[in-house]
C-alpha cells in the first residue's frame, strides 16, 4: 500500500468507502436503467453479451448503495453486523465493473484497511 494511505486514520477511510460505494453504486445503477430502456425502447441495438452484462448491472449495482449505508450505520451505530453485512455484499459490483480498472482497484484496497479495521474495533 502506498505511503499516503497510511496517513489516513481507519475511521476515515470508512467513511470514504462508504461514500464511494454510494456514489458510484448510484451512477451505475442510474447508467444501466438508462442502457435497459434504450434497449427496449429499440433505439440502441445490443449483442447478447451486453444485454446480459447490463442486466448483471442492474440487479448488482443497487446493493452496493446498500454496502454503503449499511457500512455508514454500521461504523456510527456501533453495529457489528451492519458493518460486516456491507462488507459482504459490496464484493460482487467489482467483478460486474471490472473494465473501469479503478473500481475494483479501490475495492481492493479499500477492503483490506476495513477488514483489520473490523477485526480490531470488534473482535
Amino acid at each position: 500500500m502506498c505511503e499516503s494511505c497510511q496517513n489516513y486514520s481507519d475511521k476515515k477511510c470508512v467513511t470514504f468507502f462508504s461514500i464511494w460505494n454510494i456514489v458510484w453504486g448510484a451512477i451505475f445503477t442510474l447508467a444501466c436503467i438508462g442502457s435497459v430502456l434504450e434497449i427496449h425502447l429499440g433505439k440502441q441495438k445490443e449483442d447478447l453479451f451486453t444485454e446480459i452484462w447490463t442486466y448483471c448491472g442492474v440487479a448488482i449495482a443497487p446493493f452496493y448503495v446498500l454496502s454503503g449505508i449499511l457500512i455508514y450505520f454500521g461504523d456510527k451505530r456501533d453495529g457489528p453486523g451492519l458493518f460486516k453485512l456491507g462488507l459482504i455484499i459490496s464484493n460482487p459490483f467489482p467483478v460486474v465493473a471490472f473494465g473501469t480498472i479503478f473500481i475494483p482497484i479501490v475495492h481492493v484496497i479499500a477492503l483490506v484497511r476495513l477488514c483489520k479495521y473490523y477485526r480490531e474495533r470488534w473482535n
